[in-house]
């Protein structure tokens, strides 16, 4: 009879059988049985593994049950329905914000003066058109100061509204929406450290997974500039070596004008090869020991190239349609603001560079200017 036994093959014969057999016999029965141990079954190589090995394989089939188990999970709890938000207003004018400073990523938002009521319409869609059974479906209107550096969420404005109760949805539904005038007070920020928001979130209650979608708002804020707009008139000099007055028109603009001004040498006997005007942003966020203020350079305009004589006069013309800038926030909620400055740079023939700042202000007259669509190339007249 045959007999397997721990992986081996042992044959036993009976006495009858071994008596019968031939010396020749024997001799191939005794090598076959010496082979045999050779031989080894996946059950004995299991058994000479290491104890890390076997955690290893253990561990393995474990990682791909769990995957699997995953998949299968997140196939029954995906999404079933799409939501998407149409806004009144035919033609309604983009805004390019940078959505995320980190990655410098942008994203085109609906435009919405601060006084213009919010109407339109939630869609659901169903996918595959299966039925979804919800607790509610709410939207809530957000307006909210997110402060990247801390972590924290100031918020304004929270407006809520139920457009459905619980039920069930059997096909594609549209609910329809309009917020009276509410209080948007401030304009629509996305700086570097903080970011101010307003936007819509629909969401679909369910009892495990419910769907929400969020929809940001680009609000922007009117304002008249001043009747009092005094000329800025700035003088950069080293003592009996150069004397240069700049002349600026005035110091309040909109968004879309354009600097226009004079330069004029008094006194040259420095050498001067080049000179440049800037547009500096400067952020503010926090108050007292937690303030924190980053300057960035939005645009360079070279205006002369060259050694200029005495009471020789440049002028200036700089079209600000094509810089990325917003209004002039002196202070946001106590929590950030944003200015600009007109920063002037003079370089040598040794390569040194003399500095000097003045500060202007920028208001917004017109809805969705200063997107660069509007470009105007800066001109220098002769």
């Amino acid at each position: 009879r045959c007999q397997v036994q721990r992986g081996s093959l042992c044959l036993l014969f009976s006495g009858q059988r071994e008596e019968g057999m031939s010396d020749d016999e024997k001799q191939a029965g005794n090598v076959e049985e010496t082979a045999s141990p050779q031989e080894s079954s996946p059950q004995d190589a299991k058994k000479k593994m290491s104890f890390k090995d076997k955690a290893k394989a253990f561990g393995s089939k474990i990682g791909k049950n769990v995957k699997k188990a995953a998949s299968n999970a997140k196939d029954m709890l995906k999404d079933v329905a799409t939501i998407d938000v149409e806004f009144e207003g035919e033609g309604r004018k983009t805004g390019s914000v940078i959505f995320d400073a980190e990655s410098r990523r942008r994203k085109e938002l609906p435009i919405f003066s601060s006084d213009e009521p919010l109407a339109g319409k939630v869609v659901i869609k169903l996918k595959d058109g299966k039925k979804l059974e919800h607790t509610g479906i709410r939207m809530v209107l957000i307006g909210r100061i997110e402060m990247y550096y801390e972590r924290i969420d100031y918020e304004l404005i929270r407006w809520e509204r139920e457009l459905s109760p619980e039920g069930i949805l059997s096909s594609d539904s549209e609910f329809e929406f309009e917020t009276k005038q509410f209080d948007k007070e401030y304009e629509s920020y996305y700086g570097t450290n903080v970011r101010l928001r307003y936007y819509l979130r629909v969401s679909i209650g369910r009892p495990f997974n419910s769907i929400s979608k969020e929809f940001d708002l680009y609000v922007q804020t009117l304002r008249t500039v001043p009747e009092r707009n005094p000329n800025i008139v700035m003088e950069v000099g080293i003592e009996d070596c150069l004397h240069i007055q700049f002349n600026y028109d005035k110091s309040k603009f909109y968004l879309h004008e354009a600097i226009t001004g004079t330069i004029e040498f008094k006194l040259v006997r420095l050498r001067v090869n080049v000179m440049e005007m800037s547009i500096i942003r400067k952020e503010s966020t926090g108050l007292g020991p937690t303030a924190y203020t980053e300057s960035e350079t939005l645009a360079k305009y070279e205006l002369m190239d060259g050694i200029p004589v005495k009471a020789e006069k440049v002028p200036i013309r700089w079209y600000m349609s094509g810089v990325e800038l917003t209004p002039t926030f002196r202070n946001v909620n106590n929590k950030f603001g944003v200015r600009y400055f007109i920063n002037l740079i003079l370089i040598d023939e040794q390569d040194r560079k003399y500095f000097k700042q003045q500060e202007i202000e920028f208001y917004r007259d017109s809805i969705g200017y200063n997107d660069t669509s509007f470009y105007i190339m800066p001109k220098r007249l002769a």
